[in-house]
């Protein structure tokens, strides 16, 4: 048996042997997928497939990818941040975030990588990684690269550097993956 409370709507569930008395509001559903990794029931191989234990490496479409977006606004605290969410080319990287903190709006493009440019990467790629680490830039407000200056080039990479550390973390602590995991040799 597997005791849950939702955070959001404050409803109590008891799954017996996999079997719910009803369906689970989206509420509900998203914060036990999220609570699978860290629960402490005996047995949850009953738990549906669309429930992963994994991090995410490609959203099946653009609406998989905004639920994962609201989820991750909500655990950043950019719940009242408008951000758009689109699938493009991204010229040198795997991710983009373009943001106005005043407004407090922002555009994250999401690269599409094929799988063999995907197997081609030392490091695992995961669009849910991706997505964090974007979302990142609005929490720490980096600055966009302005100099050419060594100084200033080597702060922005040990920043970023930073971000993308942060963004593993959050994955690992959320999955209960290993650093391990993100390699790709």
């Amino acid at each position: 048996m597997i005791k849950f409370k939702c955070d959001t709507c404050e409803h109590k569930w008891e799954i017996i042997g996999g079997v719910m008395e009803e369906e689970m509001p989206d509420c509900c559903y998203l914060q036990f997928c999220t609570r699978k990794g860290t629960s402490n029931a005996e047995s949850l191989e009953h738990l549906p497939d669309n429930c992963s234990n994994e991090p995410i490496i490609e959203f099946e479409n653009i609406e998989k990818a905004k639920e994962c977006l609201q989820q991750w606004k909500c655990r950043l605290f950019l719940d009242d941040w408008i951000i758009r969410l689109k699938f493009g080319h991204v010229k040198g990287g795997v991710g983009l975030i373009e943001y106005e903190p005043v407004i407090k709006t922002a555009i994250i493009t999401l690269e599409q990588s094929s799988k063999e440019e995907q197997g081609n990467r030392c490091s695992k790629y995961s669009q849910e990684c991706i997505l964090v680490h974007e979302l990142l830039h609005i929490v720490f407000d980096m600055p966009r690269m302005e100099s050419i200056r060594l100084e200033d080039v080597e702060f922005h990479i040990l920043q970023h550097q930073k971000t993308e550390f942060m963004a593993r973390s959050l994955i690992m602590a959320k999955y209960g993956v290993e650093k391990d995991w993100f390699r790709n040799i």
